[in-house]
């Protein structure tokens, strides 16, 4: 587990920069946000948010198996 950041070093890594603004000019609203959380992440891991694990604990994701049922309801009505 990771130690707790202090409020400078959280300030720090997710914190845009010049170059991180320029990759986000074309995008807008959610998708901006979005496309932000995951670059921001990626700096700092140096990969992108896939597992379980990475899921687990963020707000509104649902859990992987509710998801799954979701889309085989979603298919049967179509």
């Amino acid at each position: 587990m990771e130690p707790e950041l202090s409020a400078d070093d959280l300030a720090e890594r997710w914190t845009l920069d010049a170059s991180n603004w320029e990759l986000l000019a074309n995008k807008s609203g959610a998708t901006r946000l979005g496309f932000a959380a995951l670059l921001k992440f990626f700096e700092a891991e140096n990969r992108l948010p896939g597992t379980r694990k990475d899921r687990e604990g963020s707000r509104g994701s649902l859990p992987l198996e509710k998801e799954n049922r979701q889309a085989r309801f979603r298919r049967k009505m179509e």
